[in-house]
């Protein structure tokens, strides 16, 4: 296989978070993709049918305090940001109905409705959301927290098939969390909550390697691009955020491959030259990027029927966590030690041997979710139950 040039080394980016506070101005107009870099478009049959689902407002999650060196996204997630390309017009024929007939089916038909995004993504609602199904190109790392509006996973597809088709020797892709099933707080996250982001791995030189912290890394650039690149020009994407080590890397990448440096320019914050522009820094995305897109349709009947959609709801402060966190472990807790490998994951380990997250957290000392290769952790061994003792 014909691959993009390897880059340099990505070093571990610092503890300190980065926040950003942008004005908002006019989105760029990104000049037309080449034909040879945009493979046709995946099919509907890439994203299942949204299920016939729509509870009352779910019971927040606990959060997890963020660490340091979180894995996902450990700092704001965004939200002190504002939308830096406005959302395009929706186009459900669902909106020409009047305000009573989508209560109607509210009321006696929710699935006809399709996906609906309710509030902001970090106090919103996911209401028949779409799981991110199975495909040669893609592995996705916790299903249970991998559901989104049906233009979002559409979007996730299109983005991935793209470098997959241009690059069809490359492994399988990780997808990190979209958001819960019927949304609200999905720990450790401040956003992922109304089934409109997603984080996403890299794509590097020594084959995907899941969303596990290492020292230093690879970049592969050529499919990294292409997946950043159509995310831009063809999905209604509203943000990314990136670390600024990578984009640098992707940016060299770009303008090596002939990329026009006004295009890049304009989507890149990191050359200071758009202070709106959609590609920004964010603490904790050395190993992955988070993209925030437009759901028009989702987002415009969820306003259409807010009077009767349930309210979101905002997760209990750290005070009022139970179980969560580095407290102390149970006296007497039984462990064995585990060497973290590529591609592990306390969900992983949790499934596997079957523990909580949270058990892990508490016998390692941890407050988020980030493993490192080769460092050796304590696992507890599952707790039997204790038997009252016999009556006399």
């Amino acid at each position: 296989m014909a691959r993009g040039r390897a880059l340099a080394p990505l070093l571990l980016i610092a503890a300190a978070g980065c926040r950003v506070a942008r004005p908002p101005t006019a989105a760029p107009s990104a000049p037309p993709v080449a034909v040879s870099e945009v493979a046709p478009a995946p099919t509907a049959s890439t994203v299942p049918a949204p299920a016939a689902s729509a509870p009352s407002a779910p019971a927040a999650e606990a959060p997890r305090p963020a660490a340091p060196d979180e894995d996902l996204d450990d700092d704001d997630d965004g939200m002190t940001a504002p939308p830096h390309r406005p959302s395009p017009a929706p186009t459900s024929p669902l909106l020409a109905l009047s305000d009573g007939e989508l209560q109607k089916r509210w009321a006696h038909d929710k699935a006809s409705l399709g996906s609906l995004s309710v509030g902001a993504p970090n106090l919103g609602l996911l209401i028949n959301g779409v799981p991110m199904g199975e495909s040669a190109a893609w592995v996705v790392l916790d299903p249970a927290g991998a559901y989104g509006t049906e233009e979002t996973v559409r979007s996730i597809a299109r983005i991935i098939e793209r470098a997959h088709e241009k690059f069809p020797d490359t492994k399988p892709l990780a997808i990190g969390h979209i958001s819960a099933q019927h949304g609200g707080h999905l720990s450790p996250h401040k956003s992922h909550q109304a089934g409109r982001d997603v984080d996403i791995a890299y794509y590097l030189t020594q084959g995907q390697r899941g969303l596990v912290a290492e020292t230093t890394t690879t970049l592969s650039g050529a499919e990294t691009w292409v997946m950043v690149k159509t995310a831009l020009l063809e999905t209604p994407v509203e943000m990314i955020f990136m670390d600024n080590g990578v984009q640098r890397l992707l940016v060299d990448h770009a303008l090596a491959h002939g990329e026009s440096p006004e295009f890049i320019d304009e989507v890149f914050l990191v050359r200071g030259k758009n202070p709106a522009a959609p590609i920004r820094h964010l603490h904790g995305h050395h190993n992955h990027f988070h993209v925030r897109f437009h759901s028009p349709n989702a987002e415009a009947l969820a306003k259409r029927l807010s009077r009767v959609l349930p309210t979101p709801k905002r997760a209990p402060p750290p005070a009022a966590q139970k179980g969560h966190g580095h407290g102390p472990p149970p006296a007497g807790a039984s462990y064995f030690e585990l060497r973290a490998r590529s591609g592990d994951t306390l969900v992983v380990w949790a499934k596997r041997y079957g523990v909580s997250v949270e058990e892990i957290q508490r016998a390692n000392g941890l407050t988020g979710n980030s493993l490192k290769i080769g460092h050796v952790y304590r696992i507890p061994r599952p707790q039997l139950p204790q038997l009252p003792p016999p009556r006399r």
